[in-house]
């Protein structure tokens, strides 16, 4: 089991493929409210022994994703008390309180970018999203729309990338190169 900390509010744990066996962890673990709750306090005990992750008296949301190696990633976040999650109130709900804007990510390379797309497209994210290049910088961006900054339901994201200021959405659509625009991570998470 690997913690890594992505912030002071989420984490990422990477299980082997004989761990998320033994533990009978897969992306359908939602399906069991009981068990879930188990298995994930037992791991953010470790998280906390491991990397310091304090998470205690604070509700969590985790997402997990299956590897292709037959682990998982899973991906934890601590929602404070004024933060709804998506299937308690909606997202409609959520998105009327937050301010919305557009949110890029940059890339360092072809392979941080489909993982990012793919993710996006098993997240079943519903943002239109694009994707540029800077030839000069040799660096992919994806652009997502009408995201807030306080939306941790794509946090894996800076793990694969470096968020940068959303005034450069002008900069992508002057000097970079369209890829794909739309539904990008539709499109680009299947060559994944």
């Amino acid at each position: 089991m690997e913690f890594v900390k992505i912030n002071e509010k989420a984490i990422k744990i990477t299980l082997s493929s004989s761990e998320a066996q033994s533990l009978e962890i897969d992306s359908d673990i939602a399906f069991d409210p009981e068990k879930s709750k188990l298995i994930f306090r037992e791991m953010l005990t470790e998280a906390k022994k491991e990397i310091g992750f304090q998470y205690a008296g604070e509700r969590i949301v985790a997402e997990v994703f299956d590897s292709r190696d037959g682990g998982c990633e899973i991906f934890i976040s601590c929602l404070s008390g004024d933060e709804i999650m998506y299937k308690d109130k909606g997202e409609e709900a959520l998105l009327s309180k937050l301010k919305l804007q557009n949110s890029i990510f940059c890339f360092d390379d072809i392979d941080s970018l489909l993982k990012g797309c793919f993710l996006l497209f098993k997240a079943k994210c519903k943002k239109n999203t694009s994707v540029y290049y800077d030839p000069e910088k040799e660096k992919y961006y994806i652009l997502l729309e009408d995201v807030s900054k306080k939306d941790i339901k794509y946090g894996f994201l800076y793990e694969l990338s470096k968020r940068v200021k959303s005034s450069r959405s002008d900069y992508l659509k002057e000097r970079c190169t369209l890829i794909c625009e739309g539904n990008a991570h539709e499109v680009l998470g299947k060559l994944r």
